[in-house]
């Protein structure tokens, strides 16, 4: 009986392959898929002498290609296919193979000898390459050498352990349960086929391993997984493929169990396998111990393990000859990696980094493969983090599409299931669309009961709590939340997140002691220090935010200082500015709300060093001064204002000489300062000056009256305001017949108390005596800038060095430089913000940042179009031209927060190089007040023009 595997397998098509390579085409012989044809024609009771001349013919060609030192895979099968033909027709065979049938007479070749070889083959090359019809001839070649062996064959052990491996083969590319099932059954047939200490059982244990692993994977089988590893204990010695199959099974079980000693003998494991250099699986044994470190990783919450994983993902990549079912296997494993340490650093690159493996794993794998559904579940992650982080809804829409896919591709017996119904239904609640919670709620409850046998259970649970609380069903998911947290071990990373969503849960019913326990949940889930670090600061947030609003000043306090000092750490130097400050966009408001807490609690000097910690992380990084533990320096003589507002509290804390003076502000409230803010935004935009006045007038009352009432005296005066009072000139308000700013004090502004005690630690210089770089494009691109160039040229005389370029390897020779320029400011990513050039180009913040002079330098005067104005989701941040620049290493900054008319800006300009030239100079800060209050004379009724300036410095 000959099986029909519909290759198109005939003695016409082999005929044809042999003609074609005496015509000089090698590969119509040397291709697999000769040599799936030549399998399939052999897969018969019956082989005529014609096929087997045929086939015999074809193999003999291919053997010419072999080294000496092969297996004879096609040579040994050549031979037995020619031997009856020679004997019946010794003519019909090539002259070698006679003389060679002639010398030896009988032939010692065995039947079975020539479908042995080409199932050999066959089945490797499935193995290296996925080909399931490949898999499926070689298996029955080899079923069809077992059935015709006698048991009382010695070989009879061997071929028997062949069929089980090549079974078990197969069955892992069509993900056909059946097939495991033989396989398992074969294997432990061979087995027992071998005595116990006969050395050969091993090939069929080790078979039998990877099925029984295979099956507990299809049937959440423990039992069937604890078999696997007794097996490979036994028999994986030092053997690498054996190895390394015990560390994927070692690893199975601890992340379904949690076997704790299981992770460390994984490793073990895996490092034997790795031990024998230029394996040619070694790509393969490396992604294992990816995989293992991914696992460890999120059971430990280490990211050591995140960083060995992509190590060993990296370099199986660099390998050669990696087969393309091994190498979709890598990138998924990356994708996984990438995505996990995104969690733990928010570097968004690693998130693109991800997505591109995940799409290369899955274009890897054909639709069908059994793999495939894997990688698009990976791939399927990825993009629905990253669609979220860049809030994306295209690509939201494909990752939901990519996760469906995956869960519509996984077997229902399958562990891996769970996970991904799990995933989609967290997908669909970051959608929400039409219908999309209802089915979000169905998925989570088909992910919670698939995987009840999990060591994930608690995360499958806590998703269907959120599930539910996004329907609505507030008590049934209070009651999944608590079940997800009583699965969690005291201390795993996992038990924050599930901590934190049943306090948030709560927070949404609040019945009867729910606010209480929300409170005490979010304070157990920020405490958890392992776990990943933006959920620690979320939960920080709201133990501090529902604390405050319950008057627990005490233990907002402690929730809110936990997060602030979390801050620095979900913003790291290491991370790319950008994501540095979407992180720091995302929880605007802590720090203030943070220093509300600690006034309403009595303590003014904890007040302070909260705002200090939690604000201007972005420049501590530029100053290469993380936010330190210990108390700020306060003994600045100051006076210095800080301005802290929140919805728990507005106030000044004015500092002098060490001591903290609290001033309440109460119609500061965030509320207002928005709407005010907005008026004044309003105002710019349409040139209105009489409601720019109101908004002065405003601020006058509501925040700089009182602290100038709180001041013995005039004099210097220096204004730290935070959130969007940044974006308000504080130094210009004042109300006609009230008072003003302008008239009570000189005042400069700060981004914080660091950034000002180092311009002050750097050593003064007379502006006036030393060179000034003029930076001022061609007439041609900004005429007014030229005409500025030109004046301040003539003032300075010898002093001045002119360029029309904006180069920060050039601004960093010249202790005061002066920029006349066009100037961009971006709201969302301030860092990208800058200067331009005359092509168009900037040269950004992030990039004059590193423009630091030699020395230290003294002024920059940017006299250009909003050079202070930052976004105001990143309001206390102050990142922008003008701070960047300062904590650069210019001790003092001229800046504007709005672009001014051409003519008013270089009268101002004039008349600040006068005062700093003459024979008896003045301070910047105090030459830039007299030159404001100028243009204020020129014109009282227009503040746009004269309100814009600002100092920062000494």
């Amino acid at each position: 009986m000959k099986r029909d595997f519909a290759v198109g397998a005939s003695i016409e098509t082999i005929r044809a392959r042999l003609l074609r390579y005496k015509n000089g085409d090698d590969d119509a012989v040397r291709s697999v898929t000769a040599l799936i044809e030549v399998g399939a024609l052999l897969d018969t009771d019956d082989v005529d002498l014609e096929t087997a001349r045929v086939c015999g013919l074809l193999l003999w060609v291919r053997s010419t290609f072999q080294s000496d030192d092969a297996d004879h895979d096609d040579l040994i099968p050549a031979l037995a296919l020619l031997h009856p033909v020679w004997r019946a027709d010794p003519t019909s065979v090539p002259e070698p193979i006679a003389e060679y049938f002639a010398t030896l007479g009988l032939s010692p070749l065995r039947p079975t000898d020539a479908a042995q070889g080409p199932a050999a083959a066959l089945i490797d090359h499935a193995r290296r390459t996925g080909d399931t019809t490949a898999a499926t001839i070689a298996v029955a070649l080899l079923r069809r050498i077992v059935d015709s062996t006698p048991d009382d064959d010695p070989e009879s052990c061997m071929y028997l352990s062949n069929l089980a491996m090549a079974v078990q083969i197969r069955a892992d590319l069509t993900g056909d349960p059946d097939g495991i099932d033989e396989a398992v059954r074969l294997g432990e047939q061979a087995m027992a086929a071998f005595s116990d200490d006969d050395p050969r059982r091993a090939v069929p244990a080790a078979a039998t391993a990877v099925a029984l692993r295979r099956r507990s994977a299809q049937t959440a089988a423990l039992g069937d997984l604890d078999e696997a590893i007794t097996l490979g204990r036994r028999y994986a010695g030092t053997d690498p493929d054996r190895c390394t199959n015990l560390g994927v099974a070692l690893t199975y079980r601890f992340e379904w169990a949690g076997h704790e000693d299981d992770i460390a003998e994984a490793f073990t494991a895996h490092h034997i396998a790795l031990a024998a250099p230029g394996h040619p699986r070694r790509a393969r044994h490396l992604a294992n111990l990816a995989v293992t470190h991914t696992v460890a990783f999120d059971a430990d919450g280490d990211p050591a393990h995140l960083d060995a994983a992509l190590a060993a993902g990296e370099e199986a990549t660099r390998l050669p000859d990696v087969t393309p079912q091994d190498r979709a296997a890598i990138h998924g494993g990356l994708c996984n990696t990438l995505r996990a340490r995104f969690r733990y650093t928010g570097n968004s690159a690693d998130l693109d980094r991800a997505v591109g493996y995940g799409e290369a794993a899955v274009s890897a794998l054909a639709p069908g493969h059994p793999g495939r559904a894997g990688a698009l579940a990976n791939l399927g992650l990825a993009r629905h983090v990253r669609a979220v982080r860049r809030n994306a809804p295209d690509d939201l829409d494909t990752a939901i599409d990519e996760l469906y896919e995956a869960a519509d591709a996984t077997p229902a017996q399958d562990p891996d299931l769970a996970g991904r119904l799990s995933n989609l239904s967290d997908a669909l609640l970051s959608r929400s669309g039409p219908g999309d919670t209802t089915e979000a709620v169905r998925r989570a409850e088909a992910a919670a009961d698939a995987g009840s046998r999990s060591r994930q259970h608690a995360y499958y649970l806590t998703n269907l709590g959120n599930a539910l609380q996004a329907a609505g069903e507030l008590d049934r998911s209070i009651d999944v939340h608590r079940k997800a947290v009583d699965l969690c071990d005291p201390g795993a990373p996992q038990r924050a997140a599930c901590l934190a969503n049943l306090a948030a849960t709560r927070t949404a019913r609040l019945s009867g002691d729910d606010a209480d326990r929300a409170i005490d949940e979010a304070g157990q889930a920020a405490r958890i220090a392992n776990a990943p670090v933006e959920v620690r600061i979320r939960a920080a947030v709201r133990w501090g935010h529902w604390s405050a609003v319950a008057r627990r000043w005490a233990d907002a306090l402690d929730g809110y200082t936990l997060a602030v000092e979390l801050l620095s750490t979900v913003s790291p130097r290491e991370l790319p500015r950008a994501d540095q400050e979407f992180e720091l966009a995302r929880l605007g408001g802590v720090t203030t709300d943070a220093a509300a807490s600690a006034l309403r609690a009595q303590q003014p000097h904890t007040a302070v060093e909260l705002l200090e910690k939690g604000r201007g992380i972005i420049l501590s990084h530029a100053l290469d001064d993380t936010p330190q533990p210990g108390a700020p320096d306060l003994t600045h003589p100051g006076p210095i204002a800080m301005i802290n507002v929140s919805n728990f509290g507005s106030d000044a804390l004015l500092l002098r000489d060490g001591i903290v003076t609290v001033i309440p502000l109460p119609e500061a409230t965030p509320a207002e300062v928005r709407r005010q803010v907005r008026h004044f935004a309003t105002a710019i935009t349409t040139d209105d000056n009489d409601a720019a006045s109101d908004v002065l007038g405003w601020l006058w009352d509501a925040v700089v009256a009182p602290v100038i009432a709180a001041l013995d005296a005039g004099g210097r005066l220096w204004w730290c305001p935070t959130g969007l009072l940044a974006l308000l000139p504080l130094h210009a308000a004042g109300r006609p017949g009230s008072g003003s700013a302008l008239d009570a004090v000189i005042s400069s502004v700060t981004p914080n108390l660091r950034a000002l005690s180092a311009a002050r630690a750097r050593p003064a210089a007379r502006t006036g005596e030393s060179e000034i770089l003029i930076v001022a494009p061609e007439s041609g691109n900004l005429p007014a800038a030229a005409a500025e160039q030109r004046v301040l040229s003539a003032l300075l005389g010898g002093r001045a060095v002119t360029t029309t370029e904006v180069d920060p390897a050039e601004l960093a020779r010249y202790r005061n430089v002066h920029v006349a320029a066009h100037a961009i400011a971006d709201a969302v990513n301030p860092s990208r913000g800058g200067i331009a050039r005359s092509d168009g180009s900037l040269v950004t913040a992030d990039e004059l940042s590193r423009a630091r002079p030699d020395g230290g330098g003294e002024l920059m005067f940017l006299s250009a179009c909003e050079t202070a104005r930052t976004g105001p989701d990143l309001a206390d941040e102050t990142v922008h031209l003008a701070s960047v620049l300062h904590v650069a290493g210019y001790r003092n900054v001229v800046a504007t927060l709005w672009p001014v008319p051409d003519r008013p800006a270089l009268r101002l300009a004039r008349a600040v190089y006068e005062q700093l030239t003459a024979d008896e100079p003045v301070e910047i800060a105090t030459a830039l007040h007299r030159a404001v209050r100028l243009l204020r004379e020129r014109y009282p009724n227009h503040p746009l023009v004269w309100a814009a300036y600002l100092h920062l410095g000494p």
